[in-house]
């Protein structure tokens, strides 16, 4: 018989969902970029590498885009470069900026 499943990992579930498609509607802004997102987000290293990849291939737009620089590591969800300046985009599925997301705009020291 099928585990019936909880209320609470119902909700859990459909906020995961909203934030996927926030990230796909802002991909959308964005559409001709390159996606650099790791098989799972434990494993930072494959996107610093595909990070890297792509800006040596000149993209201008990298989607789950990380960094690495000595013991600093950077992850942003769309990284744009524009002539000389790059920006870095952190999507959020809400319609104001709370103190907390502030700690999400991260850079680890690793």
């Amino acid at each position: 018989m099928p585990a019936v499943r909880d209320e609470a990992d119902e909700i859990q579930q459909a906020f995961f969902q909203s934030s996927t498609n926030v990230d796909v509607l802002a991909r959308d802004l964005f559409s001709v970029g390159v996606d650099a997102t790791p098989v799972d987000k434990f494993y930072y290293q494959q996107s610093v590498a595909a990070t890297a990849r792509c800006i040596a291939e000149v993209k201008t737009v990298i989607y789950e885009a990380t960094i690495k620089f000595e013991r600093l590591l950077c992850a942003v969800n769309i990284l744009v470069k524009q002539g000389s300046n790059c920006y870095a985009y952190k999507v959020k599925s809400t319609t104001s900026v709370k103190p907390l997301f502030l700690k999400d705009v991260y850079i680890y020291f690793s």
